[in-house]
């Protein structure tokens, strides 16, 4: 081998296959410590995890399913599997994170410890999952709320149940508030309005600038974009420079005029990268003339732009300084190293298309779009370019956090409770939070498999008691969420008439002797405290002995509605039905592995 070539350190080993069955003890192990450090997330009683890795490097605070899977390496390929799953119900719903994991990787667990044929709990389960999803949806439900967009009181209490769920946040009641009133406010202004003729079809329609070692009390929404810009002084606060640039007056019966924009996704920096599958060879005076050729193309654009009376130039990528020097001369302003994220937003503020090349100037006047005025603002001491046209839906939502992690965290809770207004406008119920509507759907669902045992038994081939041991597996899933979200020092209790649950001190519910109104975990439901020791407690572990016959007449109380949405909480029924849906299916297919086999070279 020639002495040029560099030898590898370590040979190649053969590959030795590494074969183990999901029913081994191990993988059983690696489910249940994963299982235990997501249920250890849930809820405002949480608890927030430190992640980072052996060498040391950044330190990741959260206690949330989207940035903890982020951060985690996983090598178990059953965990593998289920990791995925969640992530990708989060890309697309961005909520119900952890509730779709502990629901699967307890239905897992449990169904591996029941003994029952894995193509029994799969048939089974997916008999489970349509009855529940049948009647969530069905008019005939007790548990879901109606989102009217005119009662902003139920929007504000679902925002509000987003904002106080997440452990970091740690935030005062009049911080939650005052955060959801700002998300409310930003989802309500990026909506277009019925006569206006800009539609929001490449962004939400809010763009989040974060501020950090800023408190959240100072977060608020502006309307417009505002773009970072440190070529302008950080004195002097703010300076309306609109009547610096070059002005087209609209129309010849109006006085109002506008700012001419002109939008370039590629790079301006004369690097040729529209030309980068050519190859060829040249010598030193060769590749300058090359330069110099695009550096004049690039030239006449700038005259070109001039002609057509832009006034601000924006672009993606880097400007090349003598392009610089040209517009300011020509008095056009240029914000250059954009990225790709801003430019879906300036693109329904403006109304511009983006420019692909800087060497055709053809039919440029056809993707310019305008902006009515440009304005140079201070944000904690830095300078930004406030670009506003009032007719367009988009704004910033300043987001003001003390440190990086907890503003990470506030930034993820922001997109999740947005995305989750977006999807009321679909479909327009909420369901009651807390662990509610799981609970209710986890007795609603024992009652209507009860009824039908012999039927149930005959269509999927199996016996009574092994669809009641797969119901308690399901129920149990469901429940082991419930228990999640409360404190280990709290007992779970669900009323006998409405399927509500209720959290006391363990004991509590036996030592009442004065009447108390308490609410259910989600607050739509109240009921006197003397009756608390009628409530069915859920366990860790649901038993099949615990089936009552439908028949048997049970000791239902009294229970009121509460219509104050003040301290209500609820949770939005498409991420969850599909976080449920999700949950099941990774299990079964999880469940129906038989072996697993990689290569541990």
């Amino acid at each position: 081998m020639s002495s040029s070539f560099v030898s590898r350190v370590e040979s190649v080993h053969p590959s030795y296959l590494h074969i183990h069955h999901k029913v081994s003890t191990k993988v059983q192990k690696v489910v249940n410590v994963f299982l235990d450090l997501l249920s250890s997330c849930a809820g405002p009683s949480g608890k927030i995890h430190v992640v980072r890795n052996n060498c040391g490097g950044h330190v990741i605070f959260t206690s949330t399913s989207t940035r903890l899977l982020e951060s985690v390496f996983v090598t178990c390929p059953e965990l593998k599997l289920v990791v995925a799953a969640v992530q990708s119900h989060l890309n697309q719903n961005s909520d119900c994170g952890l509730f779709m994991g502990c629901v699967c990787l307890q239905m897992i667990q449990l169904s591996v410890r029941s003994g029952i044929h894995f193509h029994i709990h799969r048939s089974l389960f997916d008999i489970f999952l349509h009855t529940i999803v049948d009647y969530v949806r069905s008019p005939d439900c007790k548990i879901s709320v109606k989102a009217d967009f005119t009662d902003i009181q139920v929007l504000l209490a679902y925002v509000r149940s987003v904002v106080t769920s997440k452990r970091l946040l740690n935030e005062t009641r009049f911080e939650s508030m005052k955060l959801s009133e700002l998300i409310m406010k930003a989802f309500v202004e990026s909506i277009p309005a019925h006569h206006s003729n800009m539609k929001i079809i490449n962004s939400n329609g809010v763009y989040i600038l974060d501020v950090v070692k800023s408190h959240i009390r100072e977060s608020r929404i502006e309307h417009g974009l505002l773009l970072e810009y440190p070529e302008l002084s950080a004195i002097g606060g703010l300076i309306d420079i609109t009547s610096k640039l070059r002005l087209e007056v609209r129309d010849e019966f109006s006085t109002s005029s506008h700012v001419k924009v002109a939008l370039f996704t590629c790079s301006m920096s004369g690097d040729m990268e529209e030309i980068m599958d050519v190859t060829f060879e040249a010598t030193k005076l060769q590749f300058e003339h090359v330069e110099n050729s695009v550096l004049d193309k690039m030239l006449n654009l700038c005259d070109c732009l001039e002609k057509c009376q832009v006034g601000l130039v924006l672009c993606q990528k880097v400007i090349h300084p003598k392009l610089k020097v040209v517009l300011r001369l020509k008095g056009i302003l240029f914000i250059d190293r954009l990225g790709l994220q801003k430019i879906p937003y300036l693109q329904d503020l403006t109304g511009a298309h983006p420019i692909v090349s800087v060497l055709s100037t053809s039919n440029i006047i056809d993707h310019l779009g305008w902006i009515d005025s440009v304005s140079h603002v201070l944000v904690n001491d830095k300078s930004y370019l406030h670009l506003t046209r009032t007719s367009a839906s988009v704004v910033t939502f300043i987001l003001c956090a003390e440190w990086e992690e907890k503003l990470a965290e506030l930034k993820n809770c922001v997109k999740t409770s947005l995305h989750g207004l977006y999807t009321l406008s679909k479909d327009q119920r909420l369901l009651a939070g807390g662990g509610c509507w799981q609970t209710h759907c986890s007795y609603v669902l024992k009652n209507k498999i009860c009824m039908q045992l012999p039927d149930l038994a005959e269509q999927v081939g199996c016996t009574q008691a092994q669809i009641l041991s797969s119901l308690a597996v399901f129920r149990s899933s469901l429940h082991h969420w419930v228990r999640s979200l409360s404190d280990s020092s709290e007992d779970v209790l669900v009323d006998l008439s409405s399927f509500h649950c209720w959290r006391v001190l363990k004991g509590r519910e036996l030592q009442v002797t004065e009447s108390e109104i308490s609410s259910c975990c989600c607050g739509l439901k109240s009921v006197s405290t003397n009756i608390l020791q009628d409530f069915d407690v859920i366990s860790e572990h649901e038993h099949t002995s615990a089936f009552n016959s439908p028949n048997i007449d049970i000791k239902k109380t009294p229970v009121i509605d509460n219509m104050d949405f003040s301290n209500i909480i609820l949770d939005n029924i498409s991420p969850a039905l599909q976080a449920l849906e999700r949950g099941v299916c990774a299990a079964n297919v999880v469940l129906s592995i038989a072996v697993s086999i990689s290569d541990k070279n």
